[in-house]
Parts: C-alpha cells; structure tokens; sequence
C-alpha cells in the first residue's frame, strides 16, 4: 500500500512538472527566440540585448532539460504511455553512444502486455541504476537489456564487456556499491529474485519480479552456470552495509 501510494506520487509529480512547467517553459523559450530574431532581422542591430537574450534562451534550456531530466527521475512518461518494453528502448537509445558504448534493447515478448506499474518502475530503475554503473565504471563498449514475458514473472538481464568487479570486495568496501544497494532494495519491495554473475569480459545482472498472486520460487530464471545470489541473504548483507555507510556520512 506504502509503495503503491509513492507511485502514485512519483507520477502526479512527474505528470505535473513534463505537462504544467516543462510546457510553460517551452513557451517562454519560443518568445525569446522570437524576440531575439527580431533584433537580428531588424534594421538596426543591438549587440547588448542580443548578447542578453542569447545568455538567457542558453539558461533557459539548460532548466528546461533539467526539469525533464527530473520529471523523468520522478517516473518517465513513457511508462504509462507506452509500458516498459518502450521505455527501455528508449533509454537505450539514449545512452547508446554515450562513452563511446553500444547499447542495445531486446525482447521476444509481447511489448504491450500489461505489467503492474510497481513492477514497470522498479525493473525500469533497475535498468537505469545497472546502466549508469556501466557508463562509470565498467569501462564496456557493449551493453544489452533483454527483457522477458511470462504468466509467471517479468524478468530483465543486463550484460556488458566490461572489466568486471570482485562482488565480495564491493560489499565490504561502504565507499562502494551503492548502485547494487539501491537494485537490491527495490526488488526487495516486490519479493523478487535478483542475480549477479561478474567476470573479466563479462558482467550480467538479472532481476526477476513475480507477477500477481504468483510468488518468488515459480519465476523461471536462466539456466546457464552463474553464482545465484540469494535475494534474502544479498539484501541482509547490503543492508548492513547502508547501514554502517549512512553512519559514517
């Protein structure tokens, strides 16, 4: 109920900032540029003020992308419009390029089945918080999120190329591994199953989150060899780790 409640709050807000602000802002954009190009059609020209509307339409969309950029935090609105299948997609196609990395998005499944909308965010964050870790400090050049269907679970796997990292040392370590902090209690949430599978050449994080009436032990997960990493005893010991990072701040 808690978590629902919070969704519903993440999205009003999110609704509100991309639909009221991120609009008015547009508008207030469009009438300087239309000002500014007045000044440079103009028969006499007036270096200063175009100096200042230059500056101002500069900053102006500078709060604009940081506006959405929150509004997309808050929950992107592409996950009610079109579900998780587009949304990642599109984050895909964001970051694909960025630090010169491939990033691809997959999936046999029906795109626009119906998921619970704790479920679209929480795997959503996921893909966000694995992604973002791999930008900074996986040093790929090839990332894929697959995404998969079933009656019983959705389920989501990210993989790269990258140089790996030593599970046991990030845990230990409070400085470290805040990321898979934040994966592993959002799962949490939802009673979900959660493994990690880090090599040289290879890192692969696969979350599974039961759908309704369903519960955690019926969800497939793949079958290839890997280390499991119960959900339980992974979420005690990173929790403990908050715990004793949060102290410390």
């Amino acid at each position: 109920m808690v978590e629902s409640q919070e969704q519903e709050r993440r999205a009003r807000l999110s609704r509100e900032l991309h639909d009221g602000i991120s609009q008015m802002l547009v508008s207030v954009k469009l009438l300087l540029e239309s000002a500014l190009l007045r000044f440079e059609r103009g028969r006499v020209r007036e270096p200063e003020a175009e100096a200042a509307l230059s500056t101002s339409l500069g900053r102006l969309s500078g709060t604009l992308r940081e506006v959405c950029r929150i509004s997309h935090a808050l929950r992107p609105t592409m996950l009610d419009d079109l579900g998780l299948a587009a949304a990642l997609e599109q984050l895909a196609r964001e970051l694909d390029g960025q630090e010169d990395i491939e990033v691809r998005f997959e999936t046999a499944s029906d795109r626009s089945a119906a998921l619970p909308d704790t479920a679209n965010t929480v795997l959503f964050r996921i893909a966000q918080e694995a992604l973002n870790n791999i930008t900074r400090h996986a040093k790929a050049t090839h990332a894929v999120l697959t995404l998969e269907v079933s009656k019983h679970a959705v389920s989501l796997e990210i993989v790269d190329n990258g140089q790996g990292f030593d599970m046991p040392a990030v845990l230990s370590d409070p400085t470290r591994g805040l990321g898979l902090c934040n994966i592993c209690e959002r799962l949490d949430t939802l009673g979900g199953k959660l493994r990690i599978e880090s090599q040289l050449g290879r890192t692969a994080i696969s979350a599974a989150v039961p759908l309704p009436h369903l519960t955690c032990k019926d969800m497939p997960m793949r079958t290839e060899p890997a280390r499991i990493i119960p959900l339980a005893s992974f979420s005690s010991t990173i929790i403990r780790w908050c715990a004793t990072a949060c102290a410390r701040l």
